[in-house]
């Protein structure tokens, strides 16, 4: 049986669904322009992640594989799927090895920065710390997910495809019409530094744009996430995303003018859709 998309006009509710397994009807996923072949997780996979880990500030093997889309929840347990150790190392979501033995290393090192200190530091100042502790072919991506771990998301994790979303939002185009560019080496620290530091800023400008203002909640209330799970949530889904935001009333309506009969049920979705626009 297929799920069904739940009407809201909120871009985080909207979008954050997409994130997780479903039976979504691929021709609604095909009118809101999400790709088919968009990686989900599990729900209770993400909250395990979330209070175990992300809350508990710890970065370890499994925070690893999850930011390489190579976890699955199987009988109440969190599971590393077989592709994320081979040859007696882990793999990063690029299949590249990163030698276990210096990936705990680094952990360590991550790991023995105190609360008071990491918070009296900037994303330079804890990056440029561990940069050189890290294994090869653990990335700046990588690097900027460990610091999100370790500081409990108060400064917010890096993916291409939420900064893609970001920047979509704020100029209103499709996200397939952004471009990004590659990630620097981890060592160009400064475009590292600038990389994270746009998004985080483009992050915080969009945080008092009228449209998105009740996205974000009351900021003088927010807890130590510099944005909550369900808007990055949703980023990282609409940085896949071939169809604009804005435009989601209007692909909807052009859907079902030109639904036939035969398509009554898909009718009534993309019509209860709709009407959580207007």
């Amino acid at each position: 049986m297929k799920s069904k998309v739940v009407p809201t006009n909120s871009f985080a509710d909207f979008y954050s669904q997409f994130y997780f397994d479903n039976s979504i009807d691929p021709r609604i996923k095909t009118i809101i322009g999400i790709p088919s072949d968009l990686g989900t997780i599990s729900k209770e996979a993400e909250a395990w992640i979330t209070n175990k880990r992300l809350k508990k500030g710890i970065f370890d093997n499994y925070s690893l594989a999850w930011k390489s889309g190579k976890v699955f929840w199987q009988n109440n347990t969190l599971c590393l799927k077989d592709s994320f150790i081979s040859d007696g190392t882990y793999r990063n979501g690029y299949g590249s090895p990163i030698n276990i033995q210096d990936f705990e290393n680094y952990c360590n090192t991550l790991n023995c920065i105190s609360q008071s200190d990491w918070k009296n530091l900037t994303f330079e100042d804890l990056y440029s710390s561990i940069v050189k502790s890290s294994p090869i072919n653990l990335g700046p991506v990588y690097i900027c997910t460990s610091i999100f771990f370790k500081t409990k998301g108060n400064l917010p994790i890096y993916d291409q495809f939420a900064h893609k979303a970001i920047r979509a939002l704020i100029c209103e185009m499709k996200p397939s019409d952004i471009y990004i560019g590659s990630n620097p080496g981890k060592t160009e620290i400064n475009k590292v530094v600038t990389m994270y530091n746009e998004y985080y800023q483009l992050v915080g400008k969009l945080q008092f744009d009228d449209a998105f203002r009740t996205e974000f909640g009351d900021l003088s209330k927010r807890n130590t996430e510099f944005i909550s799970r369900k808007f990055d949530q949703a980023l990282w889904v609409y940085g896949h995303c071939f169809n604009s935001w804005f435009d989601i009333p209007f692909k909807l309506s052009l859907a079902i003018d030109n639904l036939t009969e035969e398509n009554e049920d898909l009718r009534s979705q993309l019509e209860e859709l709709n009407k959580a626009f207007w």
